[in-house]
């Protein structure tokens, strides 16, 4: 799970992909996390500016990361698969500008007596 989780931290990261790119390959890494995934493809990265798998080793190793993962017993895979979807979120949310669901109102009043 760590090494998904750090392949995803590099995906997020990378100067070597523009960050559209790294927003599609997140989305294609958290399909690959799924139980209906079906193609080799999935979770890799592509396009951008040059292949990050080249300069990262956690990008490199991702297709047999992924199928470790895919090994785990189905409770563990389950439970990996919630830590890694709520990691990911996180990275998908500031990668697509962070839009905070909520918004404090204040007034100077609102601060005290100064």
């Amino acid at each position: 799970m760590t090494c998904v989780a750090r392949a995803a931290d590099t995906i997020a990261d990378t100067r070597a992909l523009a960050p559209a790119a790294r927003l599609a390959a997140l989305h294609a890494l958290r399909g690959a996390l799924g139980d209906d995934w079906r193609g080799p493809d999935s979770g890799r990265p592509s396009g951008g500016r040059s292949d990050p798998r080249r300069s990262a080793p956690s990008l490199a190793r991702l297709p047999e990361v992924l199928a470790a993962y895919r090994a785990l017993d189905p409770a563990d895979r389950k439970r990996a698969r919630a830590v890694l979807l709520t990691l990911t979120q996180a990275m998908v949310e500031s990668l697509d500008g962070f839009r905070p669901r909520w918004r404090i109102a204040w007034t100077p009043s609102t601060l005290g007596p100064t």
